[in-house]
């Protein structure tokens, strides 16, 4: 199971890719975490259970922590309209430049 997240909300500058990158390591996702110049973060997660998948999005979807705030997610799952690879495929969870 895969999928593609775009998040909005205070997710730059208050470490929210690396509290992402400490959810995926607990619940054996992996992908990837990045600023975008928008000021969104891009998360690509996988996972061999869709529960997990489940669990790491509703686990990232924080309110208020160390002053991240998501505002809202997109999320786009595998086999949708505008789901895609990344370049390259992941063993872990990475936060991205």
């Amino acid at each position: 199971m895969r999928c593609n997240i775009i998040v909005k909300g205070k997710v730059q500058g208050v470490y929210f890719r690396a509290f992402v990158r400490s959810i995926a390591e607990r619940m054996n996702v992996r992908g990837y975490a990045k600023n975008l110049d928008n000021g969104d973060v891009e998360v690509f997660a996988e996972a061999n259970d869709e529960n997990a998948i489940a669990r790491f999005t509703r686990g990232i979807n924080v309110k208020n922590t160390d002053g991240a705030f998501v505002e809202s997610m997109e999320i786009c799952m595998e086999g949708k309209p505008g789901f895609h690879l990344p370049l390259k495929n992941y063993s872990e969870f990475e936060i991205e430049r």
